[in-house]
């Protein structure tokens, strides 16, 4: 699954309300199963003042079709410069109407699709953990494994019980003899 573009019709009461702003929605999955709108604001000033009326309208405007989608409801900031741990923590934590990301040193793009690249990227990453990257396995060696235990375990056939026994008892009287 990966987040896509969205229609922006959708949150054009954001648009309406705070011009200065730029907003985009991208959303994934069947019937836009998750959905998550994106909004750039100018340094960490402009976010504090900004994201609580930013989720009120959320809230009121724009409702998720699915029932089961309304739990998959993210907005992302991105801000230009620093954004102090405290007022991430404060944002990030807050559940009401969506679960909220921040993303800071998020230095403007030549053009909008430029940070539109770059948000994609981002959100599918967090999102999705589309930026992991995996690497071919080790490969094991074709050489038995040798140690203590299997070159003395070598010496028995293992077949009978007793003869398992025997093993069991020598590999503990071995092992409490050297505990020290």
């Amino acid at each position: 699954m990966q987040l896509l573009s969205g229609s922006n019709e959708r949150i054009s009461a954001l648009v309406e309300e705070f011009p200065k702003l730029k907003f985009e929605l991208y959303t994934a999955g069947k019937d836009n199963f998750i959905t998550c709108l994106a909004c750039w604001v100018g340094d960490s000033v402009a976010l504090e003042e900004n994201w609580v009326g930013i989720q009120s309208i959320l809230a009121l405007n724009f409702k998720s079709e699915r029932k089961t989608a309304r739990w998959n409801v993210y907005l992302a900031f991105f801000c230009a410069g620093k954004v102090a741990n405290n007022l991430k923590y404060i944002i990030q934590n807050d559940k009401f109407t969506a679960r909220k990301m921040v993303f800071d040193w998020c230095g403007k793009g030549q053009t909008h699709r430029d940070d539109s690249e770059m948000a994609l990227r981002l959100l599918n990453g967090e999102l999705f953990s589309t930026d992991l990257i995996i690497d071919d396995a080790p490969k094991l060696s074709d050489e038995p494994y040798n140690s203590f235990l299997t070159s003395y375990l070598s010496k028995y056939s293992m077949d009978k019980k007793e003869e398992r026994l025997v093993v069991i008892r020598e590999l503990i009287a071995e092992r409490k003899k050297n505990e020290n």
